[in-house]
């Protein structure tokens, strides 16, 4: 069987195995790295608080607590914890294999980060109830298994209504890629999607789990690092990508990124 989207799950009979969980709190700074052999199984994982960073070779984001993520198996990526004055970082992890009627392992699409935004209180329920399960003993593998078929058939019928925000929002998307040096209002990328500048705000959160701001934001990160990269000056790239000043721009840029952009452009993980 080759590579399947999670969407396709409900439409296939499959038996989910190898299921563990962890409920944790999280350490400025605490960082995984999977670029080189990706992750050894799927993981689901809920942001309860916080921040983290999230890289892959071709993109970089932030997610915020009231996040659910899937990554799936051999996906190559790293993660980090944000600092922050409010809050600890902290989520519940879930690990599971995909088995279909033949025996064989499902695989799913690899380096594809699905983002709930905003989950449901049953959502976080089911999480809880699963790590508890986990827990406590073997014992609890028919329950832990009926709690996991839940939780994915919620989260498939999610992504369902998530694709359709997205092309709802893709009009914006694309104009944003394309003028993301630009200093526009959000009721400009509104416009391009025929949208009440509000409602424009909802749909574009749910979707991609940031506002229009920091998405553009992270788009001008990124350039900012293929410029100074290239040894373009700090206050050069400011200008260029449309910030006020120097000093502004990096302080923006660690407060989003939690680094800063000589040590980020010097990373082996970018």
């Amino acid at each position: 069987m080759g590579f399947i989207p999670i969407s396709e799950l409900s439409h296939l009979d499959f038996d989910i195995r190898t299921i563990t969980s962890r409920k944790e709190d999280f350490p400025a700074g605490d960082s995984h790295v999977y670029m080189e052999r990706g992750r050894e199984n799927n993981l689901l994982h809920i942001i309860t608080g916080g921040t983290r960073l999230y890289q892959t070779k071709d993109q970089r984001f932030t997610v915020p607590a009231g996040t659910i993520l899937f990554i799936p198996e051999g996906t190559r990526y790293m993660t980090r914890a944000q600092p922050s004055r409010d809050c600890v970082c902290s989520g519940i992890g879930i690990c599971f294999e995909l088995y279909g009627r033949d025996g064989q392992k499902i695989q799913l699409e690899k380096g594809v980060f699905h983002r709930w935004s905003d989950y449901h209180s049953l959502f976080i329920k089911l999480f809880l109830e699963i790590s508890q399960c986990c827990r406590e003993s073997s014992y609890y593998v028919l329950r832990t298994k009926s709690l996991m078929f839940q939780l994915l058939s919620r989260l498939v019928l999610d992504d369902s209504t998530s694709q359709l925000t997205r092309s709802i929002i893709a009009p914006a998307l694309t104009f944003i890629s394309g003028h993301y040096k630009e200093n526009l209002p959000v009721r400009a990328y509104a416009e391009v999607c025929n949208m009440s500048e509000s409602y424009f705000r909802k749909k574009f959160i749910e979707y991609t789990g940031m506002s229009p701001i920091e998405y553009r934001n992270n788009l001008r990160f990124d350039e900012a690092k293929r410029l100074y990269a290239e040894g373009r000056s700090i206050q050069e790239i400011a200008v260029t990508l449309g910030f006020a000043d120097a000093s502004y721009f990096t302080k923006l840029y660690k407060r989003h990124t939690g680094g800063s952009l000589r040590l980020d452009t010097n990373s082996d993980i970018v």
